[in-house]
């Protein structure tokens, strides 16, 4: 984070986060600030997940923009959002391709693949809404002694340490996963102007401008 020399106040403002070099937040020399990017989103089991296609050593699962992400931009194919994955990989979206993990919007629609060695899906089965939620929660499908699912009786681990093998399916997250982060492009951008701090004195304050460190 740069020190940079601005009197307007930033307190009334969310950090600043960028999707692209052309999809970001600014703030302009006399205090315009222009918000072209969603707040953060936390990518968890609480969405109506739905599952989609299948290939060889992937699944696809998909929200709806309109009915997640009103305020988002529904244009198919744009590299319009930006998705911070569990462990920290960031992926921009592109145009969907289910045989590789990635993020993409689509038909008005964001798409997610996710390897199956991440799921714990084999390449025949065709996971449902559920699945997925849990998946999302930060859980793997397995067999009862934690090894790979085939078929019958589902279990769930924890992804991040491989114990806590229950046949319930999921529905809460633990403590040492940390869900998918999401930042989106708005489908209109938010101009406001910042209020000039109050003058103390002869010299403009110096303050740091609220720049995301990781949407950055």
């Amino acid at each position: 984070m740069s020190l940079k020399h601005y009197p307007f106040d930033f307190s009334t403002i969310d950090t600043l986060k960028k999707v692209s070099n052309t999809v970001l937040d600014s703030i302009n020399a006399t205090g315009l600030y222009t918000k072209m990017t969603s707040n953060i989103v936390t990518l968890d089991g609480s969405y109506s997940w739905s599952p989609d296609s299948n290939t060889s050593g992937y699944h696809s699962a998909y929200l709806g923009i309109s009915a997640n992400f009103p305020d988002g931009l529904m244009q198919q194919n744009a590299v319009s959002a930006k998705m911070i994955k569990y462990n920290g990989i960031v992926y921009l979206a592109e145009t969907f391709n289910n045989n590789k993990e990635q993020i993409s919007n689509a038909f008005n629609t964001y798409y997610l693949t996710v390897p199956d060695t991440e799921t714990g899906f084999p390449d025949a089965y065709s996971p449902i809404s559920a699945d997925w939620k849990a998946y999302f929660y930060g859980w793997k499908l397995c067999a009862s002694d934690g090894t790979a699912y085939v078929s019958g009786t589902k279990y769930w681990k924890k992804i991040i340490s491989g114990d806590g093998i229950t046949d319930v399916s999921p529905t809460t997250i633990y403590a040492e996963y940390q869900p998918y982060k999401f930042v989106y492009q708005l489908s209109t951008p938010v101009v406001t102007q910042l209020n000039l701090r109050p003058k103390l004195s002869n010299t403009i304050e110096t303050v740091a401008q609220p720049y995301d460190n990781v949407f950055y």
